[in-house]
């Protein structure tokens, strides 16, 4: 049984507004170096707009838009999740980027192994 936050709840608001200073900090993280894209930056956006999907998906009671928020959220958060292992191989950090790396590729396949199965519901019922 999974916890709908209703909309109008302090943890909605606290995580929508979460997701939107992310999103808007690494904007301004890539934007202060125009020359080069920000891997940090690019990391913000992607946790951001994970974060954003997992919110919603959290807040909608219907199951199918639930799936859909929920595949988005975990494809934001994985591709992420890999752009901060590269962040920590930038900088030397070899273990804790193989940890990342390792979540990164979990996240990716749980998501796929969700987009497979509610592909083979929506094969079934037609």
């Amino acid at each position: 049984m999974r916890v709908i936050i209703k909309r109008n709840s302090k943890k909605f608001l606290f995580l929508l507004f979460l997701s939107i200073f992310a999103i808007i900090g690494g904007t301004i993280t890539t934007l202060m170096s125009p020359t080069k894209i920000s891997l940090n930056g690019l990391y913000l956006i992607l946790a951001g707009i994970g974060l954003f999907f997992l919110t919603l998906s959290a807040s909608t009671k219907d199951q199918k838009s639930f799936e859909r928020w929920s595949i988005f959220s975990g494809i934001f958060y994985g591709i992420a999740l890999l752009c901060g292992s590269l962040i920590s191989f930038r900088y030397g950090q070899t273990v804790t980027a193989k940890i990342i790396l390792l979540c990164g590729v979990i996240v990716i396949s749980l998501t796929i192994t969700s987009i497979v199965s509610v592909l083979r519901r929506g094969k079934q019922h037609v």
